[in-house]
């Protein structure tokens, strides 16, 4: 079996305890399907929304210098993912609009099958570093998260798949008990990377040096 059709079957599970990252607010209480689609202006310009199967808008987005801010409907910055120019840092995930406060950081890992990264990310109430790991197929069709790795627990929290109709349309499935609004963060690098891999035959717009 592809690894593409291995992530598709993976089933999603909610950790055992609550893993908030912005704020505990934002922790799910139950599972959530969404998409997230490309909106493109008539000036060319575009941006992303995050809306429910019946086209309801919870949030939206607005390119920055080098970055991506995820907003509410009423232009209130949430988080804001920026690029860096480490090679293997490929994002840094902020609260807020500013680069003051980092909520993590999205490595890239070693990987024999498709892409890995390593999310790294400071989880409230518990004092130290926490881990979550982004798998992707070598197309960049589909992304999962995983986290519990290092206990030997491991679980899939969260995924992406991008349309095979429509390639600007992502259906998103993420479980209940994790930060939506850092997962959806995450998920705004993998369309990113998609995208820009659609667009100019590269990933994340680096070069073929991200592709390995």
């Amino acid at each position: 079996m592809g690894l593409y059709k291995d992530l598709c079957t993976k089933e999603l599970e909610s950790p055992d305890f609550e893993i908030g990252v912005l704020d505990k607010k934002f922790i799910l209480k139950n599972n959530l399907e969404v998409r997230i689609e490309k909106v493109t202006l008539e000036d060319k310009s575009f941006y992303f929304v995050v809306e429910s199967q019946k086209g309801e808008i919870y949030f939206k987005t607005r390119d920055k210098f080098f970055g991506r801010e995820l907003l509410t409907l009423y232009d209130e910055p949430l988080i804001n993912v920026c690029g860096c120019t480490s090679n293997k840092i490929k994002r840094r995930i902020y609260a807020g609009n500013s680069e003051n406060y980092l909520l993590g950081e999205i490595k890239k890992k070693d990987s024999f099958r498709g892409k890995k990264y390593l999310v790294e990310f400071n989880r409230i109430g518990i004092g130290r570093k926490d881990y979550f790991v982004m798998t992707c197929d070598k197309d960049m069709r589909i992304c999962t998260i995983s986290y519990g790795h290092e206990n030997g627990n491991k679980r899939f929290i969260g995924k992406a798949v991008r349309s095979l109709v429509n390639k600007c349309l992502y259906e998103i499935e993420i479980v209940s008990g994790v930060d939506i609004v850092f997962i959806l963060g995450l998920f705004m690098f993998f369309v990113e990377v998609t995208h820009l891999t659609k667009r100019k035959g590269f990933v994340g717009g680096l070069g073929d040096n991200e592709s390995d």
